[in-house]
Parts: structure tokens; sequence; C-alpha cells
């Protein structure tokens, strides 16, 4: 049976066994504590089940040591967790993740909300509002990934990457890649997507040897792949915002096709995506219909009375639920 986690503390103990399995059971709002050395949890080995539930205002200073060297360079790395090991994470979000690197003196810098994982899965993971500082220090190289940075056979199936941004102290560095995952070596990448990012020179959905699919991207600058990579199929990018060239041709669409539910082929639109035609890009059910109840202001857009509540007899919670499919489903504004 998995432990309930209520708290930060309790959160936070997971250090104490990090093989051990996890339901988060609230959401943990962690405004006012900093973490040092790049991490808050060590190399886990557990499983975690965020339940739904969110990670709130996590801030992340200092930097680890990923490896002694890259090609040659000095790495330093900062991540919710120092890695992911044969473990799972799902059901999840984090909000407000910031890593401040701007301390850190490698030459080649690795800036991720999970970590590196090897041998793991990672599903219905939502990363909102990440920011990246840096300062113009030695570093050569800047890689940020939404999901991970390094890993062997894993997999992340819906996941969302919704705003990343990098800011840099003094002159700029031209060398900063920002991309939704980084899993390399025979990983596979699903039903997932990253949205704006601003303060990079090239952002990409994956730099690997993966097998990408059901894909998307939708930010300045922004595109598929970097290379000639084989193993993309019904991946698309906003080209009206990104860039074109001709590795990325057959992913490229307008902005108005994005938001069009016929442009993504064989994409499962019953159980895994939903689209408002016409208004937005496409959106992951498990990300709109598993995080939180609907404010007041959503029960206002809703126009749903008391009364309507009263009659259908619905608990609180079945009301949630179903309201939040209603506003999904609907063509609100």
């Amino acid at each position: 049976m998995a432990t309930t986690i209520a708290t930060v503390q309790e959160f936070l103990a997971i250090n104490n066994d990090l093989e051990g399995d996890y339901e988060l059971v609230n959401d943990l709002d962690f405004s006012g504590q900093s973490f040092s050395g790049g991490k808050v949890l060590g190399v886990f080995k557990g499983s975690l089940n965020g339940n739904g539930k969110t990670l709130l205002n996590i801030t992340i200073t200092g930097w680890k040591v990923q490896s002694n060297t890259d090609a040659g360079k000095t790495v330093g790395s900062s991540s919710l967790f120092e890695g992911l090991m044969t473990s799972s994470v799902s059901n999840l979000r984090v909000k407000n993740l910031t890593l401040d690197m701007r301390d850190c003196d490698r030459q080649l810098l690795h800036a991720a909300s999970l970590g590196y994982y090897n041998l793991a899965a990672v599903q219905c993971f939502h990363v909102e509002n990440m920011h990246v500082r840096l300062a113009s220090v030695a570093s050569e190289q800047v890689v940020v990934s939404g999901i991970s940075s390094v890993g062997l056979s894993t997999s992340a199936n819906m996941c969302s990457i919704d705003g990343v941004h990098v800011t840099e102290e003094g002159p700029q560095n031209e060398n900063v890649a920002v991309r939704a995952f980084s899993i390399n070596m025979s990983g596979t990448v699903t039903n997932s997507y990253m949205r704006d990012v601003t303060g990079a020179d090239r952002v990409t959905i994956d730099n690997g040897e993966n097998r990408v699919s059901n894909c998307y991207i939708a930010t300045e600058n922004g595109k598929i792949r970097s290379s000639a990579w084989p193993q993309f199929t019904r991946c698309y990018y906003d080209a009206t915002r990104g860039v074109q060239d001709t590795y990325n041709t057959p992913f490229a669409k307008t902005t108005a096709e994005m938001k069009q539910q016929a442009t993504f082929e064989d994409w499962d639109f019953e159980d895994v995506w939903t689209i408002r035609e016409g208004q937005d890009y496409p959106e992951l059910r498990c990300r709109v219909g598993v995080f939180g109840p609907l404010t007041a202001a959503e029960y206002d857009a809703l126009d749903l009375q008391a009364q309507e509540y009263d009659a259908e007899g619905l608990s609180a919670q079945q009301y949630d639920n179903w309201g939040k499919w209603y506003l999904v489903e609907s063509k609100l504004p």
C-alpha cells in the first residue's frame, strides 16, 4: 500500500526511503522555502502517484554534478529529483518551478523538471511555468528540458510543458536550447506537447534516439527536431510561430491548422485529447480532467445554477467532475 503524502514535510521525508511507493492527497505549496544543491529529492527508485495534485512554488538553487564530463565538458544540473531509476511518476502537476543556476560554473548546464531518468515511466505529468535563471559565466552550452535530461529505455506519455522561461543576467549566451524531452537511447514519447517558451535560441520537442509520436510544439523559435532523426510520426508544430527548415517541413502547420482536429491524423480525441475547434491547440484530457476543482469564475462561466445542482442530486465531487468536463467539451470562449 502506498504511503500518503499530505504535507510538505512528508514529501521531503521521501528522501528517507527513496524506494517507497507514495501518493499525494493534497496540493503542496513550497512558498518561502528554497532548496540548495540543485535538487529537492535524491535518486528515486519507487513510485509517486500525484493523484491529480499539484506541487506549487518550488525554488531550487545551486547545482549538482550530473557527470564529470560530457564530450569532454564539465556538467552541472538542476531538477526536482536527482534522478529516476526503475521508477514511475504519474498524475502530477508542477506549477511555478524556478531553477536558479546563476552560480554554476560548469561548461554544460542541464536544467530539467524531473531530472535524468533510466528505465522509468512518466505518465500524465504536467509542468506549468518553469523558470530557469542563468548568469553569464563560463558555460558553453545550456540545455533546458521540460521533463528530463538523459535516459535509457524510458517512456513519457500524456505529458505537457506549458510555459518555459529562460532569463540571463549580463551578456546573452547564444547556445541555449530548450527541449520538451531529452530522453536518449531508445525511449518513447507519446501524446505530449510543449507550448510558449521564451529566452531560448532553439526549441525542439525532442533530441535523441527516441520513438516520438502524436506530439506537438507551439512556440516562437519552435520546431519538431534539430537533425534528421527518423523516429517522428504524427508530430506537428506551429510553423507560423516556429522555425521553417528542411528537416521540419513534413511537420509544419499554420496556427489555424493547429487548432483544427482534422490536422491531427489518427490522434485519439475520444480518450486522450480534446480540442476547442478553431480556438485552441489540442489539450490532454488527463490534464484538464484530473487537476483540482473548478474556480468560482469557471462556475460562473458555466452558468450553472444552484437549483440545477440540487435538481440533479449530485454530490459536490460529482458536480466538480461533471462541471470540469462540461467546461472542456463546451465551446465557451
